[in-house]
């Protein structure tokens, strides 16, 4: 791909083919960190389900998480950051581009990046047929910057559950959570 943005100014691929760092003990050590006193600066970044209902600003689940480990390791240093934005994708290269203005810009301290995107990824009536190769790809590209930004990405899986028929619950169930799955097997 001729994307100007996948290399530094250096000629260096974004794209690592392996990370050597061992990002599994993320949320271990976002424990220990709060425990003792540390600034913990979460970022969460995705689609609507991160973004959460527009009319509620107060209740998405960003801003419960910042409660709820506030609450759990008694401290006050635990800051979450709702950087969700609706109908967004991976699969088109949004995530990427808009990393920096929705995370890296307005987050700068920012240590761990949540990552949920897929609903919109897959097949619906406006968007092309799901390509589980090139949104795996695309995913791995976006956790490989994130890394590079020096964030710790944490891989969520995206909404089991939707309403609407566009997103047909098998697909979702089935091939999009298998994928995530694999991507966060792959991508350690």
């Amino acid at each position: 791909d001729p994307r100007p943005h996948l290399t530094t100014a250096g000629g260096v691929k974004l794209a690592v083919e392996k990370w050597d760092r061992d990002d599994r003990g993320a949320l271990a050590q976002i424990g220990r960190l709060a425990q003792n006193g540390q600034p913990v600066r979460i970022a969460c970044f995705g689609d609507s389900t991160v973004f959460g209902p527009p009319a509620d600003t107060n209740h998405r689940w960003p801003e419960y998480l910042g409660v709820v480990l506030r609450t759990m390791t008694g401290s006050p240093s635990v800051a979450t950051y709702n950087c969700g934005v609706s109908n967004q994708k991976i699969i088109d290269w949004w995530a990427f581009d808009n990393f920096q203005a929705q995370v890296a810009g307005p987050y700068p301290l920012s240590q761990y990046v949540m990552v949920d995107f897929g609903l919109n990824d897959i097949k619906t009536d406006v968007s092309p047929a799901w390509d589980p190769v090139l949104f795996k790809a695309r995913y791995i590209y976006l956790l490989n910057m994130i890394r590079m930004s020096g964030r710790i990405p944490i891989i969520m899986t995206p909404l089991m559950i939707s309403g609407a028929p566009i997103r047909p619950n098998p697909l979702i169930q089935g091939e999009l959570m298998n994928t995530v799955r694999e991507i966060a097997t792959e991508a350690r």
